[in-house]
């Protein structure tokens, strides 16, 4: 009984693990698009900014935005499996 629950409680430190460690991963991607941004955004407002390139920042920008997106969707994902996966491995009395 003992170890089937310090079994589990080693599972769910494993899982809360994953989930900061996955935290920690987008803060950093999230640091690293604001720092993306304020160069787009400085070659924006540079005297010789141009509509094409105004343009292209945008796009890349939303490029990065979607990026992230799918970055986040995907961990979650991983996060709602992660239970089912170690369910069907706890042995079962």
């Amino acid at each position: 009984m003992r170890s089937g629950l310090d079994e589990a409680v080693s599972a769910k430190l494993a899982e809360l693990e994953i989930v900061m460690n996955d935290l920690e991963r987008t803060n950093e991607r999230v640091a690293l698009l604001e720092r993306e941004k304020d160069l787009l955004r400085a070659k924006l407002d540079a005297p010789h900014g141009s509509k094409e390139l105004e343009e292209k920042c945008s796009s890349y920008f939303l490029f990065l935005l979607f990026s992230l997106s799918l970055s986040l969707s995907l961990s979650s994902s991983q996060r709602s499996c992660s239970p089912l996966v170690v369910s069907t491995e706890l042995p079962r009395d």
